[in-house]
């Protein structure tokens, strides 16, 4: 989970950091790199724009990003304090971007409720990959209780018996309100060339990837 302290704090935009799991992996429009930007991969489809002088990160930005089709959205208005609220659950259409957006009222800090993506095989429902971000820990909070946010997660493809689930998480089955957005989209070709940059409201950022 990311604890996000400027957005929260200062409300600046919340953001959504996912490990990379391989290194050849150029889905993300932007790449924070551990390490040298010397991976062939990575020096192929993107180019360093930030590096640090402390850490010697390197922030990357892909060359030209995957264009967007988009494919599923779902809207679910809340007012309970069940533990799961479900956009998708199916087949993964290739690598995908899902997009969530809304407002949660009727918030404390006491009230941990995260957006989330699980991938797992449909058959054995063993667990390939599985990604959620608490809103409460990395949007900020208005003191009338209500919590707006807008981030995007990426998903490669696995293989096709695995299926990918997406959906709203309310850990302790707190009561609150909200209304709340998800966007699938479908990413064009790993080695799309086209010269379309893609809406700035769905940027993904990544984190912690070694060549």
């Amino acid at each position: 989970m990311v604890d996000n302290e400027m957005a929260r704090v200062k409300g600046f935009p919340m953001r959504a950091f996912q490990n990379i799991k391989k290194a050849n992996d150029t889905l993300y429009d932007y790449v924070l790199l551990d390490t040298g930007f010397n991976h062939v991969d990575l020096t192929r489809q993107y180019h360093p724009i930030y590096i640090d002088s402390v850490s010697g990160k390197y922030l990357l930005e892909r060359n030209h990003f995957l264009s967007r089709e988009k494919i599923l959205e779902k809207n679910i208005l809340i007012d309970g304090d069940h533990m799961y609220y479900d956009f998708y659950g199916g087949a993964i259409p290739g690598p995908v971007m899902v997009r969530f957006r809304g407002t949660l009222e009727n918030m404390d800090i006491f009230k941990y409720v995260s957006i989330a993506i699980a991938v797992e095989d449909s058959v054995t429902h063993e667990s390939d990959y599985l990604e959620a971000i608490s809103i409460m820990q990395s949007s900020y909070m208005h003191p009338n209780g209500t919590i707006p946010f807008d981030v995007t997660m990426a998903v490669s493809k696995p293989p096709p018996s695995y299926i990918m689930k997406v959906f709203l998480y309310n850990e302790f089955m707190h009561p609150f309100k909200g209304n709340v957005t998800a966007t699938i989209y479908r990413l064009g070709a790993i080695n799309d060339t086209s010269d379309t940059k893609a809406p700035t409201t769905i940027t993904q950022v990544s984190a912690s990837l070694s060549p």
